[in-house]
């Protein structure tokens, strides 16, 4: 979790510095004042991209070369001083990645010390995304939890690679595609194992039957590999190799996997309100980020709310609010007014005079305190 954050030409946000509270950081302020831009900023830092856009150049401030974000990370057991994190972008594309003031060759090391979640209202909800992003889901908890996943992730991806590169060729090596199949279908297959276990454990989980966000809907969520499963993998490749020749890219394996939801036995995305959704989504998230806990009790996910009032009526709000007290997560959400009924439910739970949240308003790129109501 984020114990300090300096933020330094990010989009309007030119010089921020900001100590966050453990739990609940409410930024209130009005549209396009800088808030999403700030969670921005920390999902940058954990993860080395932006959820807005792909291009470097939409996010360093306009009158500058580069953007740098820092951050401190709390005291652990198996860090007692606490991580930094330091990212630089740059226009040319260059990114310079420090762990502890030491260079990095891959964002993964921060990945690893700082696990983000991002839920906002432009953002793409579970049931209605894409095949991709709900593969994603099943990445970002193996990543964290399976320490050789990530390998076998990469190598997948070469695999894939090269098996389309030599079906683009004017004329096959077909020992060379029987290699590629061989290895595409073994992959494939162990990946896809690990996957189908990761959603069972996650949707038998205690929190995931718990939070119930839902009520009224029941939904149900199946694993579905990216091949029929009436055959081996490997006999479906050598079958469509026509067919994959002629689009110029493979047809079956697990980058076509999905998860597929229902409600009373029709699609999600059909049956649900968009607050439904919504709420769906931060019931799966929050259950992800139970189970890595269980496997990994230092690693605490950080959750970037942006307009969490969106869409939730105020007993739903008061649910999530009261879920995340519970699950005693870092949170960052963004408003654009204050909210008093999350304010009682997170001092009512804290009690003893501590104070359960920090407070501040954003306003033209500029983060101010709300109690001290001084410019930081």
């Amino acid at each position: 979790m984020l114990d300090f954050i300096r933020v330094a030409c990010l989009r309007n946000l030119i010089s921020i510095e900001l100590e966050l509270h453990s739990n609940f950081n409410f930024l209130l302020g009005a549209n396009a004042s800088g808030k999403t831009s700030f969670l921005e900023a920390i999902y940058l830092l954990g993860t080395g991209r932006s959820f807005r856009s792909s291009y470097i150049r939409d996010l360093i401030n306009l009158k500058e070369v580069e953007s740098t974000i820092f951050g401190k990370l709390l005291p652990s057991p198996i860090a007692p001083l606490g991580n930094t994190l330091a990212l630089r972008k740059s226009v040319s594309g260059e990114s310079k990645i420090l762990l502890n003031g030491k260079m990095q060759n891959s964002i993964a090391s921060f990945a690893k010390l700082l696990p983000v979640q991002i839920i906002g209202p432009d953002l793409e909800l579970f049931a209605d995304s894409r095949s991709g992003v709900r593969r994603q889901f099943l990445d970002w908890g193996l990543f964290y939890e399976n320490e050789i996943y990530w390998g076998m992730w990469k190598t997948a991806r070469k695999i894939l690679s090269q098996r389309n590169a030599l079906l683009k060729q004017p004329t096959i090596d077909f020992k060379q595609l029987d290699y590629w199949d061989e290895q595409w279908a073994e992959i494939s297959e162990q990946l896809s194992l690990l996957r189908l276990d990761y959603l069972n454990r996650l949707i038998q989980s205690a929190v995931f039957r718990q939070t119930n966000f839902v009520e009224s809907a029941h939904f149900s969520i199946e694993y579905h590999r990216g091949w029929p499963q009436k055959k081996p993998l490997i006999d479906y490749l050598i079958e469509s190799r026509d067919r994959d020749r002629a689009k110029g890219n493979t047809q079956y394996g697990i980058h076509r996997d999905d998860i597929k939801i229902a409600v009373k036995n029709r699609m999600a995305s059909e049956m649900l309100s968009r607050g439904q959704k919504k709420l769906m989504t931060l019931q799966l998230r929050f259950a992800q980020a139970s189970l890595l806990v269980q496997q990994r009790p230092h690693l605490k996910s950080v959750f970037l709310l942006d307009d969490l009032a969106s869409e939730l009526d105020l007993t739903h709000q008061k649910k999530v609010i009261k879920s995340l007290l519970d699950l005693n997560y870092q949170s960052i959400i963004t408003s654009t007014s204050r909210n008093l009924v999350w304010e009682q439910i997170i001092q009512h739970q804290h009690g003893n005079g501590q104070k359960g949240f920090r407070m501040f308003h954003v306003e033209h790129g500029n983060i101010i305190d709300a109690e001290a109501n001084l410019v930081i």
